[in-house]
Formats: structure tokens, C-alpha cells, sequence
């Protein structure tokens, strides 16, 4: 299944693609964010997101992990993937919040939520 190319704008009601069939909606946590894809004006998906930023030669790269499983993130919607959509929407995310110019990865992870609340306490 080839992807189409999907590219999030910013506008005071959020982010949005393809013509407004894709929404992101961003809650900031006190540990973490959560990230909510709407898809024509109906909730799709919400996981809890964590950012890792590290240092290289080519500038930064943006890891973010999603509380979610690999199998999940390869779950199909329209032509799209929930991996390629959130991989989409962090890009866009990056460059609207003036994050310096990098690399984003997105990697799964389950358990990353517990993760965080054990090391950043309640």
C-alpha cells in the first residue's frame, strides 16, 4: 500500500491534513503529552507521547514514543497508517513550536507512560 504524502498545518483550531480529514489535537501532561487523531471530525486514536531530543553531526533528532505497540502503530487508515500520520504531524509539530531544525523518529513502546511516571514521580 503506497502512502500518501501527508503534510499537517497549524491553525489556531489545531493541526490539521488532507483537507481537514485528519485533526491532531495536543493535551500537555505534567509528565508527557497526549495526542488525540481525528479523523473526518470522529476520535481515532489518543497515546501518550514522550519527546527525547539527542545531539547530531546534521543537527538534532526528535524521538518521540508512543504508549502504544508497533502493531498498532501499523494500523491502517484510508492510505495512511497511524505510524505515517503521527510521523507527519510530528514533523509539522517540530517546525510550528521552532524546535530547531532536525531529524524526527517515532518508536512504540507500551509501557512508556508507567516508564515516565517512575522516573519523574508523581
Amino acid at each position: 500500500m503506497a502512502l500518501m504524502s501527508i503534510c499537517f498545518e497549524h491553525s489556531q483550531d489545531g493541526w490539521f491534513a488532507g483537507g481537514g480529514k485528519y485533526e491532531m489535537r495536543r493535551e500537555a501532561l505534567r509528565v508527557g503529552q497526549r495526542f488525540t487523531l481525528f479523523l473526518n471530525g470522529q476520535r481515532e486514536a489518543s497515546f501518550f507521547a514522550w519527546l527525547e531530543q539527542e545531539s547530531g553531526p546534521d543537527g538534532p533528532t526528535y524521538s518521540w514514543k508512543l504508549g502504544t505497540s508497533r502493531k498498532t502503530g501499523e494500523t491502517a487508515v484510508g492510505f495512511e497508517t497511524y505510524a505515517s500520520l503521527f510521523t507527519a504531524f510530528f514533523n509539522a509539530y517540530q517546525t510550528t513550536m521552532r524546535l530547531p531544525r532536525g531529524s524526527v523518529a517515532i518508536a512504540f513502546d507500551p509501557d512508556v507512560e508507567r516508564k515516565v511516571w517512575d522516573s519523574w514521580g508523581p
